[in-house]
Parts: C-alpha cells; structure tokens; sequence
C-alpha cells in the first residue's frame, strides 16, 4: 500500500471521481499549443474551455478522426486523498496510460448496458516464460470483459499489462501466480491496448499547481483484428421475408420460358420487371448471397437442401427429328396438366434433375456469363415447397448467408463501426519507498463517445486545393507528365481500337491487333485533378436531377483577385 491513497480524476474536477476530460483541438501543432496555453495564468481554465461537448443535451460525444483535422486530447490529474488533496509527486509516477473500451454487443447486434470490451493482444503464455521459446502475438481485438472472476475482484480493474499482475496474488511465485490468473479468467493473458499518458513539464507544472497527466486519443490506424469478430446472427423473420419466391413454401414460383430455352442473350437484354429479369434477381440471390454454390460447409448444407427438389424437364434430343417449337411447347402443356390433375401418365422424352444442380448451371450461365452464346433448359414448371423443406431451406441458407459475411469481412478494423459507443478509462502507477511494487490506481471511466466516420463535417476549415488555368495553354505546357501506368498490350489494344462513341453505345470490341508491344502512358496529376473536377461538376448537375443537392454539397462563392 502507498503512504496516502492517491486519485486519478479529470482536470478540474471538485470531486473524488471523474473520468478524463476529453479536449477537442484544431490546432496544428496540438501538444505544443496545449502545454503553451497551460502556461499562462489561468491556463487551465482556458484548455477546459475547449473540452469536447455532446451535440444534445443527455447525447454522448462525438469524436473525430486525424482525416477531419481535429484532434482530441485527454486531461487529468493526480492528487493525494487526503485532506486538501495535494498535488501527488510527480517523482513518484513510475507509469501512466488509457484504456480504450467499448460497450458489447449480444449476438444480434443490441448494444448491452453493462458489459464493456477491450482491444486485446496475446501476451506470453506459462510454457513460453519456462522454455524461453519466443511466439508471435497475435492481435486478438475485441474482447469482452467478465466483470466479476470467482465473486473477486473485478477483470476491468486488473492491470492492462498481464506481466504486471504476477504476484499480485501472494503465493511467492510468479510461475503459480500466472496459472492462477489462467484459471480465474479468459483473459488473464491478454494484453490490453495502453495509450499512453504523459506528465507535463515541471515549468507547466509549477504554473498550473496541479501534476498533469496528458495524452492524445488515437481514433484512426491500420490495426485490425487477425480473429474475425462474430458477426449477428441473422433474424429468422427477416430472412424468411427475404427469401426468394423459388424456396418459400406455398405457392409454387413462377418461372420464365417454361420448357423452352432461356439464353444469357435474352438475361442480359431483359427489361427491369419481367418475368426473366425476377427470375435472375433471384439467381443472383441463391448464388451471391447464400453462396449455395459455394464451398464451405455451410454451402453444401445448402446445396444439400436444394437437391431435394426435384424438377421435370423435356428432353429433345429424344423426340423425332422435325419436331417444332409449337408441338413441343403443346407437349409442355401436356406434362403440366398431368401433373397438376394427378394424373400418372408420363410421355416420353422427360429428365428429372434436382433444383441444385439446375440453379447452379443456370447461376454459371445466366448470371455469371462463363459461355456467352449458352442457354439454360427450363424446367416444366416449379414445383409447391412442402414447409418442412421451406424450413430446411431457410436453416441452411441461414448459416451460409452467416458464414459468407464471416468470410467477407474477416479482419475487424478498431474503429470500424461508426455506431459503436467507447470510454476511455486511465490509470497511473504509483511508486512509494520500499520494495513494494507500484501501486495501481484506476480512474473513472469518461464521458460515452462515438467516433464520426471520414465524411462527416468538422470544425476545421476545409482544404484548399489549387488547380491549373485549363484556359491558359502555355501554362499547361509546362506541366509535364509525373505519374506513368504500364499498360498491357490487350488493354492498349482496347482503349487504341475503339471510338468512344461506340464503347458508350456498346458497339466497342476488343480492338485486338497485330502488334506485340506493351505501353507505358505517362500523365500530369494536376491535369488529372483538373479532369476530375470537370467530371464530377458534370455528374454533380446530372444527379441534382434526382438528389436536389446542389444547393448543399457545391457551394461556390466568389473572390476577389489578387493584383
């Protein structure tokens, strides 16, 4: 234990417990400019004046990304608890850091009210420390807290550094101690994410009376988590409304050209709404979303599920030659009719396939267009789907749809979800005489904040960014080429082989030539920011058509020139 409790709180706060104030800063130079106004009398005033405010009353803070040219800093301080609570030492902080967390979600997404996860890290492991054998860590990412661990104290309160918890639990040996913090928790070896805090220079010190911790709050990076967080399940009510009409149970689905062929010609030329273009909207949902054709696990369940259908269709190689599409549509109607009325008349010239393997050959046709002069057979009708396979169905596209957004979006980025909600948390180690080890002091959590993602607006002004005269042809000139693409010969031959008339009309082709040579084309940037802006000021009154924006996302104004 220390000579005299300490407590870590927000600069400025009156009582025992307040988490870190959150400054929000436009300045470019932001650590400078906050020790330089900390300086003067009555600094610390002014920087609590910049503290980060919710937008509504009761709503929590919003806090912005290095891209918005806004940066946000946490402030707190160190006293003794005691009376007067002074100022603690400064001599005697052997470490200080934050932790960032977030509030958990359940395994449909709802946000829980009292659970809380951190960034974490795998540290080292009772076998390596023994063996001396080193491993790569692997960056774990979110993970939930437990909160309490066996009625004891709680994991939110134990040291982000697992190395620093060995000992703490008086067995005398650090070997014991790190399996005892295995068996108590999950994440008894797992290293929290620690932002550091640093103490402000004695002459700020002095000026403010206070010891000062400061520390900016990284909202953005690269990192991402190498175990895929668990994706929400998908509610079965609205997946079931999501389904298409060919695997509900009911009534049967309607299909196109009954019978007949259907092309990929005739997919790619259908008008929005008809019947063949519902039918491949359908397609594309069987293929894509529910990856039926897939092959993980879950996919083949699918499959699986699919197979047990089964579909009826002509076969007209087997009828004799001369037969015409008339006769042979009139047999169609035949087959229906017997089906429809029960009737067990079968003619002859018929084949049975399952629905998984024809959607999967009418998906490879229709929808992904491997041989485009193909066509697909269609079935004679498609059959009612009892609700027992309706239900198997929608089970087993439930986990391939699940398994295909796992695979999807496998890493995790930190801050990848803009709805999600964090607190910071910090702690300082305190050093007292003897040879007891620094003792940790936790203070509260700070105001709940979101993080605004890349497109939102922020108080800082907008970026100005220059661009040539395209007017003035000798200023042009002299803007010579700095970036080059190496072109492949199919791709040059294409861009060199055909009129751009004709690509926008779709009477391009591939422009092949006799010629074996790759190209390298070389280009100015500013006249590729200056074709960029034509472009888009040409889409922006395109779209204004359908948006109305203009009068919000463009905003011109004029200036005066400069002699």
């Amino acid at each position: 234990m220390v000579a005299h409790p300490t407590l870590l709180r927000g600069a400025g706060a009156t009582g025992r417990a307040a988490g870190p104030v959150i400054l929000k800063r436009v300045d470019d130079d932001v650590v400078a400019a906050l020790l330089d106004e900390l300086s003067d009398h009555g600094g610390l005033n002014t920087v609590l004046g910049t503290r980060a405010l919710p937008s509504q009353s009761g709503g929590a803070l919003t806090l912005y990304q290095p891209v918005h040219r806004v940066f946000q800093l946490a402030l707190l301080e160190v006293v003794c608890d005691r009376v007067g609570q002074p100022r603690l030492d400064p001599a005697k902080i052997e470490s200080a850091g934050m932790v960032l967390r977030r509030r958990a979600t359940d395994s449909l997404g709802r946000v829980s009210d009292d659970r809380l996860e951190g960034w974490m890290q795998d540290a080292p492991t009772p076998s390596s420390r023994v063996s001396g054998a080193s491993k790569r860590r692997q960056l774990r990412g979110w993970l939930p807290f437990n909160g309490r661990v066996n009625g004891g104290a709680s994991d939110l309160d134990f040291d982000p550094d697992p190395g620093r918890r060995i000992g703490s639990l008086g067995t005398g040996r650090p070997e014991l101690d790190l399996r005892l913090l295995v068996a108590q928790t999950s994440n008894g070896l797992l290293r929290e994410k620690v932002i550091p805090l640093f103490p402000v220079p004695p002459a700020v010190g002095a000026a403010t009376g206070k010891t000062l911790l400061y520390g900016l709050i990284p909202l953005a990076g690269g990192e991402q988590s190498e175990a895929p967080e668990d994706v929400p399940a998908f509610d079965r009510a609205t997946l079931s409304a999501h389904m298409p009409q060919l695997l509900r149970g009911g009534l049967a689905a309607s299909i196109p050209k009954q019978g007949d062929f259907l092309s990929w010609t005739e997919g790619s030329t259908a008008s929005a709404g008809s019947a063949i273009s519902l039918f491949l909207t359908q397609l594309r949902q069987i293929a894509i979303e529910m990856d039926a054709f897939g092959d993980s696990a879950e996919s083949r369940a699918l499959y699986a599920a699919l197979d047990a259908i089964d579909l009826t269709f002509f076969d007209v190689a087997t009828w004799p030659p001369g037969t015409t599409q008339t006769a042979f549509n009139t047999m169609a109607a035949i087959e229906a009719f017997n089906a429809i009325s029960g009737r067990h008349t079968r003619m002859n010239g018929l084949v049975h396939r399952s629905a998984a393997s024809f959607l999967a050959d009418a998906s490879r046709v229709l929808v992904g267009g491997d041989d485009r002069g193909a066509s697909v057979r269609m079935p004679l009708r498609w059959p009612t789907i009892t609700t027992q396979q309706a239900d198997r169905i929608l089970d087993a596209a439930q986990q391939s749809m699940r398994a295909r957004l796992k695979a999807i979006v496998p890493r995790t980025p930190q801050f990848g979800d803009p709805t999600r909600e964090y607190r910071l948390r910090a702690f300082v180690r305190v050093r007292e005489d003897g040879p007891c080890a620094p003792d940790l002091v936790w203070s509260d959590y700070s105001e709940p904040f979101t993080i605004a993602p890349w497109y939102a607006p922020s108080d800082a002004p907008p970026a100005v960014i220059p661009l040539p005269d395209a007017m003035d042809r000798n200023a042009l000139k002299k803007l010579k080429p700095n970036v080059a693409f190496a072109v492949p010969k199919k791709l040059a031959d294409f861009m060199n082989g055909n009129d751009p008339k004709k690509l926008v009309s779709g009477d391009g082709n591939d422009g092949a030539s006799g010629i074996e040579l790759d190209w390298i084309c070389s280009f100015s940037i500013p006249i590729i920011t200056l074709c960029a802006f034509i472009v888009l000021n040409i889409f922006l009154s395109l779209f204004d058509l359908i948006f109305r924006w203009t009068m919000f996302i463009k905003v011109c104004i004029p200036v005066p020139r400069k002699a």
